[in-house]
């Protein structure tokens, strides 16, 4: 996965690029790299691939009380350094087991700053013009800045 990002963060302006992300990359990035730079509680990140064109993001933030948080993201189109935008949102007030009781909405502008973080991790200088979901992979295509 650092691989992958190396190379989006390397892409030259002008220069188009095509990439897949798996949902094992995204989701151990997430758990051990990129969610911990976020203040997620080491290992309790977790991502998902969303047949929609969507990614579950989620994990416990230290700074919230280790309440459980997710946020569901779609990458952008043609927005040079804003790669991903916040669907919605939510925080488990109430942890019930394996079930959606004791979630509560949250405001995805909320969630948004954290995301525009993830967003420089992949590379502030590039732009999606394009993605797709196949299965649980998701596939990007862009230019560099």
């Amino acid at each position: 996965m650092q691989t992958k990002i190396n190379r989006l963060q390397a892409v030259e302006p002008g220069a188009p690029f095509h990439e897949t992300f798996t949902e094992v990359e995204l989701n151990s990035y997430w758990e051990l790299v990129a969610g911990p730079q976020m203040g997620l509680t080491p290992g309790t990140g977790a991502a998902r691939v969303l047949g929609n064109n969507r990614v579950v993001l989620s994990g416990k933030f230290a700074s919230l009380g280790n309440f459980k948080v997710l946020a569901v993201v779609e990458p952008r189109v043609n927005t040079p350094g804003r790669l991903f935008q916040v669907d919605s949102a939510a925080i488990q007030l109430v942890p019930l087991g394996d079930t959606s009781l004791g979630w509560l909405p949250a405001p995805a502008s909320a969630a948004q700053p954290v995301v525009d973080r993830v967003d420089k991790l992949f590379g502030s200088n590039v732009e999606f013009t394009g993605t797709s979901v196949s299965g649980p992979t998701l596939t990007v295509n862009g230019l560099g800045h």
